[in-house]
């Protein structure tokens, strides 16, 4: 859990929303995929980098893919089933900085240099581990 953390604090806080830097940021992390020069959304698989482990394997990262906002940064991994959301949200909001307060939905907000972002933690089938990190202006 705490790789994925670190790899959306550092895409968060680093390269959002320049798709160059992301593209670059992507390589590094062993994030790979066909992207037209001039695509504004696009997905990268994990699992290319050095010791690639199973669940580098499962990760990617999609850039505005189905979305009505006008940019959005998803990381997607599967984790060990018996993580819970509490724990997984809470490890990514310590990680951006962001204090939950009371009636907290799981969602924050951080500044980045071209605005106010939107921060959220989805547990997309408990089941079987499946989280997805997002980033939203």
């Amino acid at each position: 859990m705490a790789k994925f953390v670190l790899i959306f604090c550092e895409f968060a806080s680093k390269t959002c929303p320049d798709r160059d830097r992301i593209l670059w940021a992507a390589e590094a992390y062993g994030y790979r995929g066909e992207v037209a020069p001039e695509a504004r959304s696009f997905l990268l698989n994990g699992g290319f980098g050095p010791n690639p482990r199973s669940e580098d394997n499962t990760s990617a990262i999609h850039v505005n893919c189905d979305t009505t906002f006008d940019f959005e940064f998803a990381l997607s991994f599967i984790l060990e089933e018996r993580l819970s959301a509490e724990v997984i949200r809470e490890a990514l909001l310590s990680g951006l900085g962001i204090r939950p307060r009371p009636g907290f939905d799981g969602k924050g907000g951080i500044e980045l240099a071209d605005g106010q972002y939107l921060v959220s933690h989805l547990c997309t089938s408990a089941t079987f581990g499946n989280q997805c990190f997002l980033l939203q202006k």
